[in-house]
């Protein structure tokens, strides 16, 4: 089986999430950016984190039944809803 994966989308949200600093970013900035979130936890200093999950496109050139692809950004807020840091799993 050939898997192939697209990077079109993929690299349109990298040059996307390039651009959110930590900081100096607020939640709302982030969400305008990339939308609303997967998920959002709470955590116990009055911060909180919100995944954002991207589906990763299969080129033409794949073989049918190729697993999709799902790379994760991870962002962590203060209580201040201030961008402190990213987990990026691309």
């Amino acid at each position: 089986m050939r898997c192939e994966y697209s990077g079109g989308n993929l690299d349109a949200i990298k040059a996307q999430v390039a651009t959110l600093k930590a900081g100096g970013t607020s939640e709302d900035e982030v969400i305008k950016t990339l939308g609303k979130p997967a998920s959002s936890t709470p955590s116990a200093d009055g911060g909180k984190s919100d995944e954002y999950d991207f589906t990763q496109t299969l080129s033409s050139n794949s073989s049918p039944g190729c697993p999709m692809k799902t790379q994760k950004v991870t962002f962590i807020f203060d209580s201040r809803n201030i961008l402190q840091s990213m987990q990026i799993n691309f």
